[in-house]
């Protein structure tokens, strides 16, 4: 899941469209001077030199002065077209969109092949938002003038609008075959196959193209900040830095461009360089949710707890439905061990957004940490009707009812699971635990071999069936599974208190030892290691050792029952 739900990635397909002056001179006074002599000799020279003005000012960049000129030509000479493509550039350039599109083809009446003019009316439609109606100008603009290498660029963007993502890369293509290759359309061909490899998360395939793009434009921000993640996704942090002081340099003094690199840190793991810009940025822009957001992730990261509570305050304050700040809330009350305030927090998320499917995983723990299985069985309940055909909510529910010493209860809703998500290997666990807590070996032993089959990685799969077989004469296959449960799960005490027990019936005394050994150290808290290690001290002549292990083991089992009793107690209802 992404970190932030508002933040947005920085890749927009903009359509191409440099004022450049070769188009201009493309059009210039000897394509339309036959034209303008076609309305007689005696306007000939007024129509000429209206032109010739209008090009100049035009090109110097005062359209009002070149409307007028072309507005003299359009009432002298209507049937000439190019005036009423260049008086349509100058709406456009004031957002007068309708009006340049009328415009436009009025010329295109006039000049069916005025290949300009289509290109410039696909981007008014893409700007409009008509990608089908743009795909078409562009295309008749290429098939009038194949190489307009710009031209297939923009064909490309409409393609990628229509999420035709093939047909969007053979005209990104196209274009940076045509010579001589022009460096804008190189540049812009490039980003955008960058950008087209990125949203589908290649981007090993997408960085060549825009570190092409940004040795062609080394102050383009979306390249930079583009490049800046590929590189942090492929795990090339010292380059992801160098380009991103690089957008320091770039946009200095730019509040914005810290928030937006700030985010893409953040977003990405780099949480001390992250707070660093959302900081820069905090000082001289407004407060915004991402900003607060982004900032409370950073802090999280950087054991910040403190100001990230502030800033989850404060972004909350904001905008008070957003799932993704009460996750982390709950996330960070969890580690203060403020179960509590961390379930307040969680079911916060979930009413918000009930298909955050990892915050009812994060509820379910804290409740189940704080004894409050009634709570927890009312809340899964409602999940389960919400979610009836996903394994999930069945196992949240199954796992309530069997801490509420429901067996039965528990095992129907496993096996619910196990129908709806016949491979998730958690779900014939689950199957196989409760089947093992009854007494049906055989049934338990069935479905824990098939949470293996479907995963064979499970730890806990194997540590429960080593367990189931551990009493098997020879006990073989019982120290593999058990064996292998260590190997995959290595901090798993349980298992090794498992593989001593077997050790300490076999008589292996210092094997059991040295498992128990390894249990105590990983759970200090847990009493049945010290119960068995008390027993293996015996069986090497160790009294004393094996006396201190068995008061250790009663110490523990009293003050077990203490916590319960209390546990119980104070359970929200």
């Amino acid at each position: 899941m992404s970190l932030f739900i508002h933040h947005q990635t920085p890749h927009s397909f903009r359509v191409a469209k440099p004022l450049a002056l070769a188009l201009t001179r493309a059009l210039s006074l000897l394509a339309v001077v036959p034209l303008l002599y076609s309305q007689g000799k005696s306007i000939a020279g007024q129509l000429e030199g209206h032109y010739n003005k209008g090009l100049q000012f035009f090109q110097a960049g005062n359209l009002e002065k070149a409307e007028t000129e072309f507005q003299h030509i359009v009432t002298l000479a209507p049937q000439v077209p190019e005036p009423y493509y260049f008086l349509a550039k100058i709406a456009a350039s004031r957002n007068a969109l309708s009006q340049a599109e009328t415009l436009l083809k009025k010329a295109l009446r006039l000049k069916p092949d005025f290949v300009e003019a289509h290109h410039t009316l696909g981007v008014l439609c893409m700007q409009q938002k008509k990608v089908e109606l743009a795909r078409d100008s562009f295309l008749r603009a290429i098939q009038l003038k194949p190489n307009y290498a710009l031209g297939h660029v923009n064909l490309g963007n409409a393609y990628l609008e229509l999420r035709q993502f093939e047909l969007a890369s053979q005209q990104y293509r196209k274009a940076l075959d045509i010579q001589p290759l022009d460096e804008t359309v190189a540049f812009l061909a490039n980003f955008h196959l960058g950008s087209l490899h990125h949203g589908r998360s290649e981007f090993q395939e997408a960085r060549p193209y825009f570190e092409r793009a940004h040795s062609l434009n080394r102050r383009h921000a979306d390249v930079l900040f583009s490049l800046t993640e590929v590189y942090l996704k492929l795990g090339r942090r010292a380059d992801a830095l160098e380009v991103a002081a690089r957008i320091r340099d770039v946009s200095s003094g730019d509040s914005k461009a810290a928030l937006r690199l700030g985010l893409l840190l953040a977003e990405n793991g780099q949480f001390a360089e992250a707070a660093s810009e959302l900081e820069q940025a905090r000082r001289k822009l407004p407060g915004s949710y991402d900003m607060l957001y982004g900032l409370a992730a950073a802090y999280h990261h950087l054991n910040r707890k403190p100001e990230a509570l502030e800033a989850l305050r404060q972004a909350l304050e904001l905008q008070p439905r957003e799932a993704g700040a009460y996750y982390l809330l709950g996330q960070i009350q969890a580690e203060l061990k403020d179960h509590a305030r961390a379930i307040e927090a969680l079911r916060q998320c979930v009413t918000v957004d009930p298909a955050r499917h990892d915050a009812w995983e994060a509820l379910s723990k804290e409740l189940f940490q704080h004894g409050a299985f009634a709570e927890a069985i009312t809340l899964f309940e409602g999940y389960v009707q919400k979610f009836p055909e996903q394994p999930l909510p069945h196992l949240l529910l199954g796992e309530a009812r069997m801490h509420n010493q429901d067996l039965p209860g528990a095992l129907s809703e496993f096996q619910r699971a196990a129908e709806i998500a016949p491979s998730l290997s958690r779900a014939h666990f689950s199957v196989g635990f409760v089947y093992k807590e009854l007494g049906q070996l055989d049934k338990a032993r069935v479905a824990l071999q098939m949470a293996l089959k479907c995963d064979s990685s499970n730890a806990l799969a194997h540590y429960q069936l080593g367990s189931l077989l551990s009493y098997d004469a020879p006990p073989d296959q019982a120290l593999e599974l058990l064996r292998r449960a260590t190997q995959l799960a290595p901090d798993h005490a349980e298992s090794h208190v498992e593989l001593g027990k077997i050790f300490l019936r076999q008589q292996r005394y210092q094997q059991a030892l040295d498992e128990l050994l390894k249990a105590v150290r990983l759970r200090p808290d847990l009493p049945e290691p010290y119960y068995v290690l008390s027993r293996v001290y015996l069986g090497l002549g160790h009294q004393q050792k094996a006396a201190e292990a068995h008061q250790q083991f009663r110490l523990l089992e009293e003050r077990n029952r203490t916590a319960k009793k209390a546990q119980r107690t104070i359970a929200p209802r």
